[in-house]
């Protein structure tokens, strides 16, 4: 048993070890995350919607400098744009320049004019955050209190696309994302964009075209202003494979940020949790529902379920909340990994086989499925007897052809079923002689057997117990085995108690060899003159102790303590030595409700008046056993109290 429970528990830690590896495998490797992308991108991109007409793009693109004449642009000229969009009544203005050059103080002076009459409120520029670096950045000191600074940054993902308008070092962060911005909010929080927003629909006019433009067309017009790619403008590649423009790229981070339509990245800690998680259920539902093979095919359909329910989830999540689709990926992934190890687990092939074969019910055929190939003995039994043995079992040869006592086995174990307890030991017998088998029952209501073989540890068991309890000297009980054996008595009892008189001098004159002979002499003595229903105990020393069960009249316990002292009189031979001992015996009678260490503690007492008079009537211990059998008569009874 403990080496079935031990095998289970490496087989879960390498499964565990095993499903973290994947997870790692999933998620950490470039590989597979670019292909989550990508998945992403397909499944947003299979929807296409317009960007809203109010947002416009205006390129300062080579016809513009044309027209003007120089480049970069005079701010004369953008300061004269301007104008032109503050009178005809735009929303806000994003310009793409820093403004952290001076230029000469005229043309200065005219930009931060054109710039003030739209104020911080409606017009943006960008600048760095801080980082560990650079501090942040500012524009120079004539359009600081003019605009608002926003900190645009742009980060490609591991495939080399765009997808996020960041803020920078975001926990840093004193700029807002110019994105966040323009929809009126003052967050420093990166922006994913929504990629159903198309690119191509956003409307972009030339700069020289917008300031010839009516005011009316350009009036409530959110308007980003910056360099077009033709002229040294960043090109940034989009999901997809285009190549567009920061000011595009902002362009779809507003109207993310508007529509409130921004997926969910959910970053790869947090998933390699998630799918930890997602682990740990799922080893919680083997755990109640495939080790419980009782409950057959419902435990397979759980699995089945449990897919489809992942895969449903994982839709769900990008369609409706927006989430990524990468973690579509990790959910079929790991559902389908889940299926295919539940079907090995579960010997799903063979119990189809046994239902075809329709011997077993589903079951039986579960249950045994899940012990056939282990190393532990198995029968499936029936009141016909065995219908299933494993090698295990087999080996056993309880159950062989040949075996005179296969019938009798059979009806042990029938017996054993009928009985049903939690465990039961009954004797089998093979060509090795009766053995002891433990029954165990897997399942409650599938006629399961494990048979555990507890022959060798009972016999082991039993002598540790007798070792336990014996006095390796004399081979009586010692004191342990004494009190063990006075915690199983029910009736009236009573108890003597002996110490001999002369050990000490044994021991001082002839050594402690001496000593222990005569100890061992003395063991014989009293278990010679004692029934065998009396427990004789050595406590310690030279002192001895006999539990009587069932007696307690005095008379009667008098007589075994007579027989006692008379077991130990006379000269003793010790080797070449001949020796002189004797033994006073004091007894006493077990009361209601008494303990038994209050009956000993009487009857050590009552020993200690039995010396004490043996000791004054005879000092010099010559006719000791004369005058043991002289006052015997005399203390009768007298240590019953």
């Amino acid at each position: 048993m403990h080496r079935f429970v031990q095998g289970r528990k490496i087989s879960l830690l390498l499964h565990i070890i095993v499903y973290l590896f994947l997870c790692m495998g999933i998620i950490f490797t470039p590989q597979i995350t670019n292909m989550n992308l990508r998945i992403n991108d397909a499944i947003q991109r299979s929807e296409s919607l317009p960007v809203g007409i109010d947002i416009l793009i205006v390129e300062i693109d080579r016809s513009t400098v044309e027209q003007v004449g120089s480049y970069p642009l005079p701010y004369e000229f953008l300061a004269q744009l301007i104008r032109h969009f503050d009178h005809a009544g735009i929303a806000k203005l994003y310009l793409d320049r820093r403004l952290a050059a001076r230029v000469e103080p005229k043309q200065d002076a005219a930009l931060a004019d054109a710039l003030a009459r739209l104020g911080p409120s409606k017009v943006a520029v960008p600048g760095y955050n801080p980082t560990t670096r650079r501090m942040a950045t500012y524009p120079n000191n004539s359009f600081a209190e003019s605009v608002s600074i926003t900190g645009a940054s742009y980060f490609a993902d591991s495939d080399g696309r765009f997808r996020l308008l960041a803020t920078g070092n975001q926990p840093n962060a004193v700029h807002p994302n110019p994105a966040r911005w323009l929809a009126g909010q003052a967050s420093v929080q990166d922006v994913l964009i929504d990629q159903r927003f198309d690119a191509a629909t956003i409307r972009r006019v030339s700069a020289w075209h917008a300031l010839n433009m009516p005011g009316g067309k350009l009036t409530g017009k959110t308007i980003l202003m910056g360099n077009a790619q033709s002229l040294g403008g960043s090109g940034l590649t989009y999901p997809g494979g285009n190549v567009i423009s920061r000011l595009e790229i902002l362009a779809l981070a507003y109207e993310t940020v508007r529509s409130n339509t921004e997926p969910l990245r959910m970053n790869k800690f947090f998933l390699f949790l998630f799918m930890i998680g997602i682990g740990v259920i799922a080893i919680l539902a083997r755990r109640f529902t495939i080790h419980d093979r009782t409950k057959g095919a419902s435990t397979f359909l759980f699995s089945v379920t449990g897919v489809f329910v992942l895969i449903f989830a994982g839709f769900l999540l990008v369609k409706v909340f927006r989430v990524e689709a990468a973690i579509l990926t990790y959910l079929i992934a790991f559902a389908l990994s889940n299926l295919m190890f539940i079907t090995w687990r579960v010997h799903l092939l063979e119990i189809l086989r046994d239902l075809h074969q329709g011997n077993l019910s589903v079951e039986d055929s579960w249950a045994w499925q899940s012990v056939s190939r282990l190393s532990e003995p198995f029968v499936l039994m029936s009141f016909n007897g065995p219908r299933r043995l494993n090698a295990a079992a087999e080996q056993t040869g309880f159950f062989a052809s040949d075996n005179q006592k296969l019938e009798s086995n059979v009806a042990h174990l029938i017996g054993a079923l009928s009985e049903r307890e939690q465990k039961k030991d009954i004797q089998l017998e093979n060509d090795g002689g009766l053995r002891i088998i433990r029954c165990f029952y897997p399942h409650p209501d599938v006629p399961l057997i494990r048979l555990d073989d507890i022959t060798d540890e009972a016999a082991q068991l039993n002598e540790l117990k007798s070792a336990l309890h014996t006095d390796a000297l004399t081979g009586c009980l010692n004191r342990d085995g004494f009190l063990a054996m006075s915690k199983i008595q029910t009736d009236e009892y009573s108890v003597i108690m002996m110490d001999m008189n002369g050990f000490k001098a044994v021991n001082d004159t002839h050594g402690h060899a001496a000593g222990d002979e005569l100890l061992r002499i003395a063991a014989e003595r009293f278990g010679a003159v004692l029934c065998s229903e009396f427990s004789l105990a050595r406590l310690g020393g030279d002192e001895f102790c006999v539990l009587l069960p069932g007696i307690s009249e005095s008379r009667d316990v008098q007589r075994v303590c007579d027989d006692l002292e008379a077991s130990l009189c006379g000269e003793i031979q010790l080797g070449d030595t001949s020796v002189e001992v004797s033994v006073a015996a004091g007894f006493a009678r077990s009361r209601h409700s008494e303990t038994f260490e209050a009956v000993l503690d009487r009857s050590d007492k009552a020993m200690y008046k039995r010396k004490e008079h043996l000791r004054a009537k005879m000092p010099d211990r010559r006719n000791t056993c004369q005058s043991v059998a002289e006052d015997n008569v005399i203390l009768h009874g007298a240590a019953g109290f």
